[in-house]
């Protein structure tokens, strides 16, 4: 079985389009919508891991403290003398970054998105007094 590989000539295209409609169609522009709000790009989901893992870190501030005054000053005997401290901060750790939390923060950074869209189309929308 063989296939067949069509490749599109913005040459040929702009005989029976005109030249933008031409550079639109061989950059997959054609009919482009804005993107709803909800949908997160990745720079967003980026955004959000950061939001929720500072989330987490500033709820376990004190069992974190704990784990690190621990380790200061050692090397290997970390495995074994803090074992206790590292339980307790992966607990809480574990208990913060679960995706119900994530869910919040996510909407909570949605709803930021949306504010800041009101407040552009606001600004754009407003006439300038020069």
């Amino acid at each position: 079985m063989s296939s067949t590989t069509y490749v599109i000539n913005p040459i040929q295209i702009r005989t029976t389009l005109n030249l933008t409609d031409a550079r639109d169609l061989v950059m997959g522009e054609i009919d482009r919508k804005p993107v709803p709000l909800w949908m997160l790009s990745p720079k967003d989901e980026i955004e959000i891991n950061g939001r929720h893992g500072k989330f987490a870190r500033a709820h376990c501030k004190d069992v974190l403290t704990v784990f690190t005054e621990c380790n200061r000053g050692r090397l290997l005997s970390t495995s074994w003398a803090c074992r206790e401290e590292r339980d307790k901060m992966m607990e809480c750790m574990l208990h913060y970054m679960q995706p119900d939390f994530r869910e919040q923060i996510a909407n909570d950074y949605i709803e930021e998105k949306k504010q800041l869209s009101l407040k552009s189309s606001q600004e754009k929308s407003e006439p300038q007094n020069l």
